[in-house]
């Protein structure tokens, strides 16, 4: 049976923390266009507040599908948000998205070319994060430019991009293979780890993979040369989609630091290693691939600055200088606002040490 559309988009949304920016971004991905081909959803949870109403009935006038889902708590269940959406979803392919993401208008043709490319069931979609500066440079009327995005990260220009996230919850899965595994674990709550935790068990199925004694390691790095625990498992299978210029832009915006968030993590690595110890003892035994045998350390870990090296030589259209790919100084050296930060913070600790309070440390 053939499907009527070839990608389903779905995007979660909740107005737990910046509510009107979140429903004015929305609407401005449904105008851009990026997704008039497919059909975008929109995963709405609802709390019952005024502006979700008003945010529901200027859904109505796009004409663009949405999943209502009542939140009872005030916590945002983004894996459950994602799998409302995956309901309704009739494409061959579902593509989970979010708001604050931008694309440019070859972003499917793109997409569509790496999958025939190869034989993979998925695609797991890296993201360059642009500052403020970047973002107004780099996406006009919500459309990327994503040869000058690519290029001002290869160029080391950290005033447009600031980093870029190989592995993220952009990810395009068959839908039949999305089912299989079961969806998203709907347990994680708020900011962090449900998408590492999807990937994690959509890439492991592939038995060929290696798996690294560091796997249950959540340690961030600037560079994914010098990636560890599950972030270099997964870097071998996103860093090749990167390369073949596939990418999203993540838009600058102020990050909320209301009622606790992004402070989740904790409570939700639980739940990843839970899964996944699952997931290894389940998973069927089998001979890794010998093109990854070399990338593996003595004592089990995966050298990622050679997987790094062996994915530039793989690339069909690979960088011509490939450093930023190896650049491990930490984003906020960069950052425009630094010494304006450096003094502000150096002049908060002397006025709490003038009134004879503890001064933070760092």
């Amino acid at each position: 049976m053939a499907h009527e559309v070839r990608y389903s988009v779905i995007v979660p949304t909740a107005f737990r923390v910046g509510g009107r920016d979140i429903a004015s971004r929305a609407l401005a991905l449904i105008r851009s266009g990026v997704f008039s081909e497919c059909e975008l959803i929109i995963s709405h949870g609802s709390y019952s507040r005024t502006e979700d109403t008003q945010f529901c009935r200027a859904l109505e006038q796009t004409c663009t599908k949405v999943a209502l889902t009542p939140l009872e708590s005030t916590h945002v269940p983004l894996g459950l948000l994602r799998n409302r959406g995956a309901q309704i979803a009739t494409g061959e392919y579902v593509l989970f998205f979010d708001v604050d993401l931008a694309v440019s208008w070859d972003f499917l043709q793109r997409l569509e070319q790496w999958f025939k490319a190869g034989s993979q069931d998925f695609a797991i979609i890296p993201c360059l994060y642009a500052t403020s500066l970047g973002t107004g440079q780099l996406v006009e009327n919500g459309v990327l430019d994503i040869n000058r995005a690519v290029s001002a990260f290869f160029e080391h220009r950290r005033d447009l991009i600031s980093h870029l996230a190989l592995n993220t919850s952009t990810v395009a899965v068959r839908r039949e293979h999305y089912a299989m595994l079961g969806g998203f674990d709907e347990r994680y709550l708020d900011h962090g780890l449900e998408d590492f935790d999807f990937l994690l068990r959509m890439a492991l199925r592939d038995t060929t993979l290696p798996i690294p004694t560091d796997l249950l390691t959540d340690v961030t790095h600037q560079s994914p040369a010098f990636s560890s625990g599950f972030r270099s498992v997964l870097n071998l299978l996103s860093l090749p989609v990167f390369l073949d210029g596939v990418a999203t832009l993540h838009r600058w915006h102020r990050r909320s630091a209301r009622g606790g968030y992004y402070r989740r993590r904790e409570a939700n690595w639980c739940f990843l290693q839970e899964n996944v110890t699952q997931l290894l003892v389940e998973r069927a035994p089998g001979a890794v691939n010998p093109d990854w045998l070399p990338l593996i350390r003595n004592d089990g870990t995966l050298d990622s600055l050679l997987a790094v090296y062996r994915g530039i030589e793989m690339a069909r259209r690979p960088p011509q200088e490939p450093s930023a790919l190896f650049d491990n100084v930490p984003q906020h050296y960069f950052h425009p606002d630094r010494m304006r930060r450096r003094i502000a913070n150096a002049l908060s600790r002397a006025f709490r040490r003038s009134l004879g309070l503890p001064t933070p440390k760092g």
